[in-house]
């Protein structure tokens, strides 16, 4: 686990405690949904990663854009984001920020990552056996991938199985390459 998604769970953790104090985690989850959104990818995510943008002027841009978007709680976490400089982690601190809702909600979130589209028997009995191996309820998005081949590739909060073809053929060459 790298540092940022440490970092990222930590600062996740904290905003549900609040926001669970406040009563309003599904608000905070919309909210950071949006920043995440807003300021996870382009000109907007550059902006916060510029070095030559002072600190006040980010808070101002991000005020202007969700002020009447997203609970003050959530507002005043991503200015305290902006002022600690890790404006980096919006995106990382909102989906740690869904999955521990989601786990204090008693479900969890899973993709499923195939060549090919599964069935909606496949899809029930995936479920049923993720849900059994985390003893919680599990959504299941599926989504199709052409390049991978053949076979599948199953991502659940940090979780990933992979059996995938183009997996297999990466460790394949990683082990011929160093000789194991």
């Amino acid at each position: 686990m790298s540092v940022e998604q440490i970092l990222s769970e930590k600062y996740a953790r904290a905003l549900l405690s609040s926001a669970r104090e406040q009563g309003n985690e599904e608000e905070v989850l919309a909210g950071m949904d949006l920043a995440a959104g807003v300021f996870g990818r382009g000109e907007a995510r550059a902006l916060l990663l510029n070095p030559l943008v002072g600190a006040d002027k980010k808070i101002f841009i991000v005020k202007a854009i969700l002020e009447k978007r997203v609970t003050p709680l959530t507002l005043s976490f991503l200015r305290l984001l902006i002022e600690k400089r890790r404006g980096v982690l919006i995106t990382g601190i909102a989906a740690a920020y869904r999955a521990a809702w989601e786990q204090v909600q008693g479900r969890r979130n899973a993709r499923m990552t195939s060549a090919i589209p599964i069935t909606p028997e496949q899809s029930r009995k995936l479920r049923e056996q993720l849900s059994k191996l985390c003893g919680t309820e599990v959504e299941l998005q599926q989504v199709v991938d052409k390049d991978l081949g053949a076979g599948g590739r199953i991502e659940m909060g940090n979780l990933l199985w992979d059996g995938t073809i183009k997996n297999r053929l990466a460790q394949l060459r990683r082990a011929m390459l160093t000789g194991n």
